[in-house]
């Protein structure tokens, strides 16, 4: 069974995913990644290029 470290870990990584994602999207704290997600002109290119700049995001800011 996880620890509640773990779980507190893993969230807060979660919630640290996410803003990367708003940011590379340019959504602010309000915008939901799903209504972008889901807007009708969204390509899934569109997507995967957005969770590669969240990465990069979240590995520049883990180098600095």
């Amino acid at each position: 069974m996880p620890s509640a470290d773990n779980s507190n870990k893993s969230f807060d990584e979660l919630i640290a995913a996410i803003d990367f994602l708003k940011e590379a999207n340019g959504l602010n704290s309000k915008q939901g990644i799903a209504l972008w997600n889901d807007a009708p002109e969204r390509t899934k290119e569109d997507v995967l290029a957005a969770y590669d700049k969240a990465i990069a995001l979240a590995d520049k800011r883990a180098l600095s």
